[in-house]
């Protein structure tokens, strides 16, 4: 890990690995491109669509930086609450 990296916790695929790091982010980046080319050519309607999903994959990318809670020995067991059966 490099220094000022943090890792995500994720499998490590946007701890900064290249320009591909972030896909979400590249993603993101081109979705906003094409929103903005779609309104320069009057297609409003698409330009809004595009924007959308590229909104959609910003939040992605933040929800993917996001620190993972560790898995509990139990797994997916939901606790039982006293007087229930």
């Amino acid at each position: 890990m490099r220094p000022g990296e943090e890792e995500s916790g994720r499998g490590g695929a946007t701890a900064g690995a290249g320009p591909f790091g972030q896909p979400w982010l590249a993603a993101a980046c081109l979705c906003l491109l094409a929103a903005g080319l779609c309104l320069l050519f009057g297609y409003y309607d698409a330009a809004f669509v595009v924007a959308a999903l590229g909104a959609v994959a910003w939040f992605l990318n933040v929800r993917s930086k996001l620190p993972r809670p560790p898995d509990e020995e139990d797994g997916d067991e939901l606790p039982e609450e006293e007087g229930q059966k």
